[in-house]
């Protein structure tokens, strides 16, 4: 068994990796069967693979822990393991993808075949918006043509995954070879098409970052290139300013909720607030459903799902500590990245480095706004490439 693992490791786990690159632009069932091959893996040989592990996962598993005791105490007994599981796999990645054999080639070949693939995708989306070329499974952008959703179906969270490829092609176009930068500038364009605002934001202001750790000259060329990008942008494809107006002009949203979308916004975070108040230090103990619908019912908000940040979610359904050991996931691997990237010297190396760094400062300002803690295509998207990051890592 163990010459088995070895030889799956050491011969084709590679061919996974590629093959998740391809899925995780096309179908999240995919993702999920890719990762799923690697727990057996992990599992199968899980003494030896469990010492080599990142130790620094286990601050998933105080939040996951907290969020079980915190459903305990406030009498949430149906679920609260299941909802435990759920989210944990979601980051997984990390822990299952940090023993494989893996070397500088593969992974360009897994960098490359991301971006082609989310490129070709982006080429044909554009195809059936503006040549009316027929649709491959599903439709790429949203029923009015308006919203560049992909082969996932909600638009936002598709979002989230697609900010992280564009950030991907950034930091090594940036860092590694001048070629990403127009794959960027291409991607770049499907990101604006999604429509987005939160990571319109969160992409852009993390650009600026990795342009600013490059070199201050770089940071002034790139803040130019964006602004110029952008203003061009909304020069072209006129219709897509509604999506700034919406966010402070009167817009109807249902029969009973009506007013601008940052109104809407604020709205979801006041609720949210209240509702941590009433338990500040254990929160809900669950999901923050239920407490919502007296606000959607007075036509305060115009859904149940969540708070619509991060941070204001998750103080509600887990108080004040639940808040913290988010914010410590945030910052403990932002400044790790950081750190690993001063480290290293040659360029790919960087690149790597800088680019999942930048990935949480993505997820760190999108979750201002948003609340994609719990977006599985983007998690797993993101914890597989931490994974085999790791494995880069224990290679140099």
């Amino acid at each position: 068994m163990v010459n088995f693992l070895d030889e799956f490791r050491e011969k084709y786990s590679f061919y996974f990796i590629y093959l998740f690159a391809i899925a995780s632009a096309v179908s999240i069932s995919a993702m999920t069967v890719i990762i799923s091959i690697f727990f057996v893996i992990y599992f199968l040989d899980i003494k030896s693979n469990i010492k080599k592990s990142p130790k620094d996962f286990a601050l998933f598993l105080y939040f996951y822990i907290w969020r079980i005791i915190s459903s305990f105490l406030n009498g949430h007994f149906a679920g609260f393991v299941s909802n435990f599981f759920h989210g944990i796999w979601d980051k997984s990645s990390y822990v299952f993808l940090s023993n494989i054999k893996i070397d500088k080639e593969k992974i360009i070949k897994f960098v490359n075949i991301l971006l082609l693939i989310n490129s070709l995708i982006l080429l044909y989306a554009l195809a059936q918006k503006f040549l009316g070329l027929p649709s491959l499974f599903k439709t790429l952008f949203t029923s009015d043509m308006m919203r560049f959703k992909g082969y996932h179906s909600h638009p936002l969270r598709f979002a989230g995954y697609y900010s992280s490829v564009c950030i991907i092609a950034f930091s090594f176009g940036l860092f590694y070879s001048r070629r990403y930068l127009y794959i960027f500038t291409f991607l770049f364009l499907g990101l604006l098409l999604n429509g987005s605002r939160t990571y319109w934001f969160s992409v852009v202001l993390t650009v600026l970052l990795v342009s600013f750790i490059k070199n201050r000259k770089v940071f002034l060329i790139v803040f130019l290139s964006v602004i110029v990008y952008i203003f061009s942008f909304f020069m072209v494809f006129k219709s897509y300013t509604d999506r700034i107006n919406q966010a402070v002009n009167i817009s109807s949203y249902s029969s009973n909720v009506s007013g601008s979308h940052m109104n809407l916004r604020l709205n979801f975070w006041k609720a949210g607030f209240d509702i941590f108040l009433k338990n500040p230090f254990f929160g809900t103990g669950g999901k923050i459903t239920d407490y919502l619908k007296p606000y959607m019912e007075r036509g305060e908000i115009d859904n149940t799902a969540h708070c619509h940040s991060n941070y204001i979610t998750v103080m509600a359904e887990n108080g004040i500590l639940g808040l913290i050991i988010l914010l410590w996931i945030f910052v403990y691997f932002i400044k790790k990245y950081f750190i690993i990237y001063r480290y290293f010297k040659d360029n790919f190396s960087k690149a790597f480095s800088v680019s999942v760094m930048a990935l949480f400062v993505n997820i760190v300002l999108a979750g201002l706004t948003e609340h994609n803690f719990a977006t599985f295509v983007l998690w797993g998207f993101v914890s597989f490439y931490m994974g085999i990051y790791e494995s880069y890592l224990k290679s140099k």
